[in-house]
């Protein structure tokens, strides 16, 4: 870059970027694996597969510093690594290009992209995945670590399993050394896989927050393997990987400033005119990312960041030609748009959502009631709640497929001994699809258990509910005193001025809307379910289960059709 200092400069986006994650970081807990991941690290516990052990412990660690309170530690752990992951990006980047400016341009772009600096800001795996992978990437290319390279890339496997697809790029001999000499750096990946000899150890002293047995041989299999989500991969047809293509190509507009998508199929073609090293390690680590594929809603934030990190590269390398002056002017209003454009969703400075979610309900329930939940990301927040702030211990959640899984099963007969679970062989006794399996074990579990206070959170209010249960929570009574309309709870924890909630969140917070109509269709109060269903497409708009409740009721209230077309608007849209 001329007169200016690269290594100084890497500095410099290391430290704007820390300050700017740490001014919008999370608080405190957020939706979805925030809680788990947070609880899990206070008791030395082992979150959901593939247990991400490395990460636990390193966060274990970190968790100690004397830094604010607990969860804000986690969650600046996240900001702490994504400024990192920066400082490498550039190094990488400047080592080849050193007299230009696009590794600054696309440095920034990346740094200010919406999922990233998401990630950034709350307690996730992925920022921390993604500086090893960068700090990997660095020794390889630049300073030809071969083995050091393969070590991390070891330990970004214990963080998440989804690194070990970009293995090829550490075998192809980018430094013009042969496919032998990069064989016989092969085995320091071994000694990166070290850290999963903690799952087995911290599964003897029986932590609360606890998936599987991975304290036997097939247990810790099945968390090394990630096995579970395999399987729920193999039923897919393969049309759908291109549709979630389509779907991450759209999604290009909200992560980046639209503006500068104009230069994106530039600096991919200048970066295809010439395959140099560099060019063809960052078009493989683009392709190789691409085939990862989730089901979820919400992985469209955080399992492509390597996408969206070649497509900034890329961008800032279409970019360079309307700054061939190096002129910092026009450098600081790109990084103004760019951080300006994410910033009202990005900012989670004041993101209490979940935490007052949690509590709220925990305050609705009675002394010793056991809770019931329809979705694996809402429990998470009520572990949060129970193992790191100590919140209400007598309340007992469990998750809704607790039941005939065999490492759940163990979980809640450690937290709770004294609940009856229903015996395998009677769930597993005719039918076995997975929601056969959920409601069969559910009214089993609850005639078991008709003496206790057990509340249902986010499951349908209608028919197929067994009747031995105390409630449903927010499917609305009419006697209600303690929500005033249908839709106060979301009022009262402030849901609709929450600007930043992604996909995912939308989704469960409009569930609690949905499952509020589902009580109000099965009273027959039709006017009332349809207001709650428009009031559900307005937070999540692709809520299907919307669409399948509005044709059950199209014969007695004729807005089946106009839902319909709601729907194709969104899309559209």
């Amino acid at each position: 870059m001329g007169k200016y200092n690269p290594q100084k400069l890497s500095w410099g986006i290391f430290t704007f970027f820390l300050l700017l994650y740490s001014l919008t970081l999370a608080p405190g807990v957020t939706a979805r694996d925030s809680g788990e991941y947070q609880a899990a690290i206070k008791t030395a516990g082992i979150p959901h597969p593939s247990g991400a052990p490395f990460y636990i412990i390193v966060c274990k660690i970190f968790s100690f510093l004397p830094l604010k309170n607990f969860s804000w530690r986690i969650n600046f752990f996240s900001a702490l690594c994504g400024a990192f992951s920066l400082f490498f990006l550039f190094r990488i980047l400047s080592h080849f290009y050193p007299l230009s400016i696009f590794p600054l341009l696309s440095t920034l772009i990346y740094g200010c992209s919406l999922s990233y600096w998401l990630n950034s800001t709350r307690t996730e795996v992925y920022t921390f995945k993604i500086m090893l992978l960068l700090s990997s990437f660095y020794l390889l290319l630049v300073r030809g670590k071969r083995n050091f390279a393969f070590l991390i890339l070891g330990l970004a496997f214990s963080v998440h399993t989804s690194s070990i697809i970009l293995l090829p790029l550490y075998l192809y001999p980018f430094r013009k050394e042969s496919i032998k000499d990069s064989l016989k750096s092969f085995p320091y990946l071994f000694l990166g896989l070290l850290p999963w000899i903690y799952l087995p150890l911290a599964s003897i002293h029986k932590p609360p927050i606890f998936w599987g047995t991975p304290h036997t041989l097939k247990g810790f299999w099945e968390y090394f393997t990630a096995s579970r989500y395999r399987q729920e991969l193999s039923h897919i047809p393969p049309y759908i990987f291109f549709l979630n293509l389509k779907k991450i190509f759209l999604h290009l507009r909200e992560e980046f400033f639209p503006f500068l998508l104009i230069f994106l199929p530039i600096g991919f073609v200048r970066w295809l005119k010439k395959l140099p090293p560099l060019h063809l390690f960052f078009l493989l680590l683009f392709i190789l990312d691409l085939t990862f594929f989730s089901l979820l809603p919400s992985s469209i934030t955080h399992m492509y960041l390597l996408t969206y990190l070649v497509i900034s590269v890329w961008i800032g390398f279409g970019l360079e030609l309307m700054f061939r002056k190096k002129e910092f002017l026009p450098i600081f209003l790109l990084l103004f748009v760019c951080v300006s454009y994410p910033l009202r969703i990005a900012n989670r400075s004041k993101d209490r959502l979940a935490y007052t979610y949690g509590k709220t309900i925990l305050e609705l329930l009675p002394h010793q009631a056991v809770m019931v939940h329809g979705l694996h990301d809402t429990i998470f927040i009520f572990w949060y709640l129970e193992w790191v702030e100590n919140l209400r211990r007598d309340v007992i959640s469990v998750n809704y497929n607790s039941f005939y899984q065999p490492g759940l099963r163990e979980q809640i007969a450690r937290i709770a001994p004294h609940l009856k679970l229903p015996p395998l062989e009677e769930i597993f006794r005719g039918e076995k699809a997975p929601l056969t399996l959920i409601w069969r074990s559910l009214e089993k579990f609850i005639y078991l258990n008709r003496d206790k206070e057990i509340y249902l959170e986010l499951f349908p209010s209608g028919a197929n509910i067994p009747v031995h249960y105390k409630g449903v929570l927010f499917a609305v009574k009419e006697d209600s005193s303690t929500l005033s309309s249908p839709n106060a709870f979301l009022h009262q924890i402030g849901v609709f001025t929450y600007p930043y909630i992604d996909g995912e969140e939308r989704l469960i917070l409009s569930q609690i809307l949905y499952e509020n109509a589902n009580y109000w269709v099965f009273k027959n109060k039709f006017s009332i379910a349809k207001q709650l269903l428009l009031d559900t497409l307005k937070l999540y708009p692709f809520h299907h289960s919307v669409y399948l409740l509005l044709g059950s009721i199209m014969e007695k209230e004729k807005f089946y059709f106009t839902a319909i077309e709601y729907y194709r608007k969104a899309w559209l849209a």
